[in-house]
C-alpha cells in the first residue's frame, strides 16, 4: 500500500508546493524502477541450486576457499569451484547463472590481512549486533523470527502495519542521502535493509541509525529520538576493546 499524499496535497519534502507539480513524477519514477527490480530478482534463479551427493561435495571440497561460509561473500568461492558447479547444472539440464569472481583491489586485501580475519569477522558481528540494539531500542522487530537466523552482513526490519518501508527508504534518500535497501518480493513495503559488512566501524554505523531515525519519524514511526542510536551507542562503548587507531592507547580517564 502506497503512503504517498494526494495529488493536490501539500508535497512532503517541504517546498510548500503541490505534490502533483513537486515530487510527483519523481516518485512515480522511483517506484517503477523499485517494481522493475523486484521483478528481476522474482524472475532470477538466484537460490536453484543443485542437491549435490556426498562424493560430488567431497569433489568440491579442495576447491572451496577457506573462507566459505564467513562474511566476506565475495572471496568465498575459487574460480574453479564456480566452473565445477556450473558444469553441474549445465549436466542436469539446469539454468547457468553467469558468475563471475570479483576483481578485489590489492588495497583491500592488504587491509584485510593488516586487520586479520579473525578481527574482520568479529568487527562485522559487533556491528550488526549494535544494529539489532537499535531495532530493539526502536521497538521495531528484525525480519529474522529467531537469532540463529541473524545476519552479520544486512539486517531486515519490519516496519509497523500501515508504513511503506519503500517510502521509509526514500525518505532517508531524498532528505538525508542515506541509502537503505529495499524489500523485495513478498516483503517489499513491509521492511527495509540496513547493511552492515565492509570497512564499517562504530561511528559510520551510529550515522545510519540516526538517518533512519530521522525517515522512520518523517513516515509517521512513532520512534524516540535517540532511543536506537543510543542503544547501540551504549552497546559500542561497552564493549570496545582496543583503540580504534590501532594504536597504543594512553591512560585515558574514563568515567566509572
Amino acid at each position: 500500500m502506497s503512503s504517498r499524499p494526494g495529488r493536490n496535497q501539500p508535497c512532503p519534502c517541504g517546498s510548500g508546493k503541490k505534490y502533483k507539480v513537486c515530487c510527483l513524477a519523481k516518485d512515480e519514477a522511483a517506484e517503477l524502477e523499485a517494481a522493475r527490480e523486484q521483478e528481476r530478482f522474482a524472475d532470477a534463479d538466484l537460490f536453484d541450486e543443485p542437491e549435490l551427493d556426498d562424493d560430488e561435495y567431497d569433489d568440491f571440497d579442495e576447491d572451496i576457499h577457506p573462507l566459505e561460509g564467513k562474511a566476506i561473500t565475495c572471496v568465498t568461492y575459487t574460480r574453479g569451484f564456480v566452473e565445477k558447479l556450473s558444469d553441474l547444472r549445465r549436466g542436469r539440464g539446469l539454468r547457468v547463472t553467469e558468475w563471475e569472481v570479483p576483481h578485489i583491489p590489492q588495497v583491500v586485501l592488504d587491509a584485510i590481512e593488516e586487520e586479520g580475519l579473525d578481527n574482520v569477522f568479529a568487527r562485522h558481528n559487533r556491528l550488526a549486533e549494535g544494529v539489532r540494539k537499535a531495532v530493539a531500542g526502536w521497538g521495531l522487530k528484525l525480519c529474522a523470527k529467531e537469532p540463529k537466523w541473524h545476519s552479520d552482513t544486512v539486517s531486515a526490519i519490519l516496519v509497523p502495519e500501515g508504513i511503506d518501508s519503500a517510502n521509509v527508504v526514500k525518505t532517508a534518500y531524498y532528505r538525508y542521502n542515506l541509502s537503505l535497501g529495499v524489500g523485495l518480493n513478498k516483503v517489499a513495503g513491509k521492511v527495509f535493509r540496513i547493511g552492515h559488512l565492509g570497512a564499517l566501524d562504530e561511528i559510520m554505523i551510529g550515522g545510519v541509525l540516526f538517518g533512519v531515525e530521522m525517515a522512520l519519524r518523517d513516515c509517521g514511526v512513532n520512534v524516540v529520538p535517540g532511543s536506537g542510536s543510543g542503544a547501540a551507542a551504549e552497546y559500542f562503548r561497552s564493549t570496545t576493546k582496543a583503540s580504534a587507531t590501532s594504536r597504543p592507547e594512553p591512560k585515558l580517564k574514563l568515567a566509572s
